[in-house]
């Protein structure tokens, strides 16, 4: 806690530095994971948007040529429910084909919802690059992870707390060992 000459100050100016740099940096656990995510999306939006906007028109609206996988499941429900009251066989078909419809509905709506979110935004996309950059570069300096790097920022308010409030604690300590003796 006295430390030698100048190096008590040279290591609060080194903590102090650190402490800032990670403050800027307003670390979130994960967050590069979700970047990432992001990125993948982002930088791939074109390439997604054309195969869901593909799989969409065929699952749901069909074609000139064809009616939707939608349409033509809904048409066999209807035709087997016309003759499910001579078997149960067919009663268990029917039932297994309305899952798969209601399960395709689902799809379907799961695919316009997540094909109307994306767009391509040049700006967005070089921000979240950037920000990469810049957690990668704490990652290398403080820890492999995010939770790492919060890990270590902890550690270090500890002992720059204890650097900065040195000569109160020492002084505290002293007064203790006076009580003791």
């Amino acid at each position: 806690l006295h430390g030698k000459g100048g190096e008590r100050e040279r290591l609060i100016d080194f903590y102090k530095y650190q402490l800032e740099e990670l403050d800027k940096a307003k670390l979130k656990v994960d967050e590069d994971v979700e970047l990432e995510k992001k990125y993948s999306v982002l930088s791939n939006s074109e390439k997604i948007n054309k195969v869901l906007t593909t799989c969409y028109e065929g699952l749901y609206n069909g074609s000139d040529q064809s009616e939707s996988i939608y349409d033509s499941l809904g048409t066999v429900i209807r035709e087997l429910k016309g003759i499910e009251k001579h078997s149960e066989v067919i009663k268990d078909i029917v039932k297994s084909i309305e899952e798969i419809y209601y399960n395709l509905e689902q799809s379907i709506e799961e695919i316009r919802t997540f094909k109307s979110g994306i767009s391509y935004d040049e700006d967005e996309l070089e921000y979240i690059n950037n920000r990469i950059y810049q957690i990668s570069s704490y990652k290398k300096k403080y820890g492999n992870t995010i939770k790492d790097i919060l890990d270590y920022k902890l550690k270090i308010e500890n002992i720059y707390g204890e650097l900065v409030n040195s000569k109160e604690i020492i002084e505290k300590l002293e007064k203790e060992k006076v009580k003791v003796i």
